[in-house]
């Protein structure tokens, strides 16, 4: 991975933003067979910890890229809203469709209208989550841009206190409604800590960087496992659950820890220039493959939102005809059900996007 800038892009960015594709696919293919007849569920829960780190490492690639927005309101609302609404309508729609005549045609005898419009509304969280998180993001760029990396630490200090608290009071069960800190919980703290990583320099060598931080995200993810393994209702626990407010978003210290550790490891690797590091560096500077990672990253909204067509066949698929890879280590089979819907997704998106028009709604940018 290049610690250059090609043009304007930040190689290791792109990086990210396909490990945490990756993760999101990961995740959700765990999830939809925890329990499943062939698949071990220890071994579930461990790619399930590990892949909740996709949505996290999204909005610190967000913060990264919007926090220095300099652009008016209106008109930062005005570019960043299409870009997230259109391919959702447009995907979604096809996926309510897809459903409703494909695999449950029983929909259509009941009111198609009515699910139509309640699926739209409810689900995508991740969708519904980073539009609020626009409407947010110019008033903490104009905060930035005041008080530079001193102002998003204060912001972050405050944040790691939040969400310790918050951690506790669900662990023991005692509210926090008179200490009103809901304005420092939530998604906007792992946009700060993407900002905040990304432009601050450790003081550290890189090599010690990269292996603290490997320890730190493998001790963390081996953790988060043998809790939701012993506790399966504890997974509703790491999410943001405050107020009326409620997310999936993984919003707990273990999961703070766990993505800024992931996220220095990707970042310090370019910057050690010698030995197993070097090598990885060497082989992701290909150019094919800086190339295909670059594609992938611009493609990661459109595999978002597209791969549900890919794992909701595939389940229906396995359960028509009780298919079962009872022979292939659930260690094994995690990943490569992961690697084949990314490939697939990004397929479609490929295709769709050469598509006059259509391109417009896809989701490649």
């Amino acid at each position: 991975m290049s610690e250059t800038r090609t043009k304007k892009r930040i190689i290791y960015l792109d990086y990210l933003r396909v490990i945490a594709i990756t993760g999101v696919l990961l995740n959700h293919i765990s999830t939809n067979w925890i329990g499943g007849p062939f698949l071990n569920e220890f071994i579930a829960l461990f790619y399930n910890s590990a892949g909740r780190i996709g949505v996290p490492l999204f909005l610190m690639l967000t913060g990264i890229l919007l926090l220095n927005n300099k652009l008016p309101i209106k008109a930062f609302i005005k570019r960043r809203y299409p870009r997230v609404i259109l391919p959702f309508v447009f995907w979604m729609g096809l996926y309510i469709l897809y459903k409703m005549f494909v695999w449950e045609p029983s929909l259509l005898n009941g009111n198609p209208l009515q699910y139509a419009i309640v699926s739209f509304l409810s689900d995508r969280w991740y969708v519904w989550m980073i539009l609020g998180v626009y409407l947010i993001i110019p008033i903490f760029a104009g905060f930035i841009k005041g008080t530079k990396l001193d102002g998003v630490k204060y912001f972050l200090i405050i944040w790691i206190i939040t969400t310790a608290l918050i951690t506790l009071s669900k662990t023991f069960g005692f509210n926090l409604h008179y200490l009103d800190l809901v304005i420092f919980s939530g998604p906007i703290g792992f946009l700060m800590l993407g900002y905040y990583l990304h432009n601050k320099e450790i003081k550290m060598s890189p090599k010690k960087v990269i292996i603290i931080s490997l320890l730190v995200f493998i001790i963390l993810t081996i953790i988060k496992t043998v809790l939701l393994s012993q506790f399966l209702d504890l997974s509703y626990s790491f999410r943001y659950y405050i107020f009326t407010v409620k997310s999936h978003l993984e919003n707990d210290t273990l999961s703070i820890l766990q993505v800024a550790a992931l996220f220095l490891i990707i970042k310090y690797i370019p910057m050690v220039k010698s030995g197993f590091y070097q090598k990885i560096t060497e082989f992701c500077n290909r150019k094919r493959m800086l190339l295909l990672i670059i594609s992938i990253s611009q493609a990661s909204y459109g595999i978002y939102l597209c791969h549900y067509f890919i794992t909701y066949t595939l389940k229906n698929i396995l359960k028509l005809h009780d298919i079962a890879f009872s022979s292939m280590p659930s260690i094994v089979l995690v990943p490569l059900l992961t690697i084949v819907v990314l490939l697939l997704a990004y397929a479609i998106i490929l295709i769709t996007n050469k598509v006059p028009v259509i391109n417009k709604f896809t989701g490649y940018h």
